[in-house]
């Protein structure tokens, strides 16, 4: 990850948050 951008904490956000909710 040389540049933070939008896009990419987008894209973070989309396959962590399905994660989160199988854990839970």
């Amino acid at each position: 990850m040389t540049s933070y951008t939008p896009r990419s904490s987008y894209f973070l956000i989309v396959v962590l948050c399905p994660r989160l909710y199988i854990l839970l």
